[in-house]
């Protein structure tokens, strides 16, 4: 009987040892960890006094492994379906999945051995935070109960991202598709109970009779599964005087994880060989269904390669019936806390109580915003390289296109991807003029803003993927940047503003990059009127320098291209190499008579 860990899971393990991007995403998990502690700390000893006595030693380290425990989750989720997604997309993508499918591998070795490979990194990153943890539990101020029962939640969770990026990655072509319906998926596993619970609490409070039981226990047992829900309210119970309710709370989430990974994984075993065959053999046969609606689709014209990236199908990324699904099930998530809002508002009886709901209708625009900025840099940071693993990037520059009109048309077209979010995004901003009148210069704005921040965001994906030697990386590498630049660099200002070295304006300068802050700002200027002369340059520069960054990228891209990519040698004339420029034909001027080397 063979063991279920074979050959594949050992060159996993050794190449994934070998890889540099693994020791670096370790330091920066460990580097984060150090200054949650720092942060951590510095808030203490200016909000509660001089840390002397070993009972505020012991409340500080208890509010640290709180932070510990959210972080190492959020750690989970972020850096968990880019590790495993592309497990089985990858290989069919560098067409050496046959090779594992003529060798004497049966489905359930390949995918278990595939899995627990990458299972076993995403635990050896985790690893990395104990020996930082351990230092904090000298101090004392964390139970025992309460170790167990975060670990207990943050094991489960691993096997249950990693079982969802497999199976996930079994029917997916490419390795962009497969990491973009993970976060959908965990997107929606996160976000649409909590939407169904507040629309059953509120029916509950509007209706005498309330919702029913049978729809009320299902959603629960999807609340359980989300590890920051658990976590919040078993951390308290565990370290206080109900350790037993705290494991009741923890097993049922272990519970309800668990057959959710069996049913994928089962899934995913069920399927390897048999997704593959069938995707060889769909295309060769018939042509590709089209089930959206081209309401205008414009002929080729002197753009063909702005026409391809805009409306030529293979531009598409294709997520299939689950993404589908899932984005519906995110659209109507926005519908439903928007249409919430706004009934509030028209509700009340004082102006106070509008006031508050289209506040949070700014903020669910600036949270639409801001995903969609994602999926661009998503989208973007692949552009360059899936024409180079499709074998047709070599096709591309041996074409007389400008490398300015190659880039052009892959920054405006994945701008042009999300089109059908834009028109969510616009949905949300009629509701909340509704409200006030005077949103509609707001909106205008934030529109602005938005499109600028989407051709820096979509530059910045199109060079990635032009450095880039796969997709993943790329994606990996863009979708950092933007999230560190865009917001996460604050984190690392905080300890200095807490220390009291941030005074002056610094704290409302320091918003300056932050792409949440940019977004909303229009809004706010319509709803409170004229802000503070800081917080109105932090404004000001944000705009200009991500204007700035966003032109300094797409000149990068285009030189990039021109000087770097290996382009044949640039001409002029709009034709890049010497093959493609017109043949000037010239007549002799003293052509020789017959007889003489002429015609006969």
């Amino acid at each position: 009987m063979r063991l279920p860990l074979g050959p594949v899971f050992s060159i996993e393990l050794i190449t994934a040892a070998r890889r540099t991007r693994y020791f670096v995403l370790r330091s920066l998990y460990a580097a984060v960890l150090l200054l949650a502690f720092w942060i951590v700390y510095e808030s203490s000893a200016r909000f509660s006094g001089p840390i002397v006595d070993m009972g505020s030693i012991a409340n500080l380290t208890a509010e640290y492994f709180k932070s510990f425990s959210f972080l190492q989750i959020l750690v989970i989720l972020l850096i968990g379906p880019a590790m495993v997604a592309g497990t089985i997309a990858s290989e069919r993508e560098r067409r050496t999945i046959e090779y594992l499918f003529a060798a004497d591998l049966g489905n359930a070795e390949i995918v278990l051995n595939k899995l627990a490979a990458r299972l076993m990194q995403i635990l050896v990153l985790l690893l990395t935070g104990l020996p930082i943890l351990s230092i904090a539990m000298l101090l004392g101020g964390i139970a025992p109960e309460a170790l167990f029962v975060v670990y207990t939640i943050t094991g489960s969770t691993v096997v249950m991202v990693g079982a969802l990026g497999i199976a996930i990655s079994v029917w997916s072509r490419r390795v962009r598709e497969a990491v973009t319906k993970v976060y959908l998926v965990l997107l929606a596993l996160l976000l649409v109970p909590w939407v169904i619970y507040m629309v059953v609490m509120a029916w509950a409070f509007s209706t005498p009779t309330g919702p029913s039981g049978v729809l009320l226990s299902l959603n629960t047992q999807f609340l359980i599964a989300d590890p920051f829900y658990t976590l919040s309210n078993t951390l308290s119970d565990a370290s206080g005087t109900n350790p037993a309710g705290a494991w009741d709370l923890t097993l049922q989430l272990v519970r309800n994880q668990m057959i959710l990974s069996g049913v994928l994984i089962a899934a995913a075993v069920f399927g390897v060989r048999r997704v593959h065959l069938k995707q060889m053999g769909k295309g060769s046969v018939k042509r590709r269904r089209r089930w959206h609606l081209q309401l205008w689709r414009p002929a080729i014209g002197d753009r063909p390669m702005l026409w391809k990236e805009l409306f030529a199908e293979s531009a598409a990324v294709r997520l299939g019936l689950l993404g589908s699904i899932v984005t519906c099930l995110l659209v109507a998530c926005v519908l439903v806390v928007a249409g919430m809002l706004v009934y509030s508002a028209t509700t009340s009886p004082s102006g106070f109580g509008r006031d508050i709901p289209q506040g949070l209708l700014v903020g669910l625009a600036v949270a639409v915003s801001c995903g969609m900025l994602l999926m661009i840099v998503a989208r973007s940071a692949g552009c360059i390289t899936s024409e180079k693993e499709r074998d047709t990037w070599d096709s591309l520059m041996t074409t007389p296109l400008t490398g300015g009109e190659i880039i052009a048309a892959k920054v405006f077209g994945n701008i042009w991807a999300v089109k059908g979010w834009f028109g969510l995004l616009v949905v949300v901003w009629v509701l909340a003029t509704m409200l006030r009148e005077g949103f509609l210069f707001g909106a205008i704005g934030t529109m602005f803003v938005l499109m600028m921040l989407a051709f820096y965001a979509s530059s910045l994906g199109v060079v990635f993927s032009l450095y880039a030697k796969s997709s993943l990386r790329a994606m990996g590498a863009a979708l950092g940047v933007i999230i560190f630049f865009g917001g996460a660099y604050l984190f690392c200002c905080i300890p200095v503003f807490l220390a009291g070295a941030g005074h002056g304006g610094g704290e409302q300068m320091s918003m300056a990059g932050l792409i949440p802050f940019l977004l909303a700002m229009p809004g706010a200027i319509c709803m409170d009127g004229n802000p503070p002369s800081e917080v109105m340059a932090a404004f000001v520069i944000g705009l200009i320098g991500y204007s700035i960054a966003g032109l300094v990228l797409y000149g990068l891209a285009v030189d990039r291209l021109e000087n770097g990519a290996g382009r044949p040698l640039s001409g002029t004339a709009g034709y890049p190499s010497p093959l493609h420029r017109p043949i000037d034909v010239q007549p002799l001027s003293n052509p020789l008579p017959p007889g003489e080397g002429g015609e006969n």
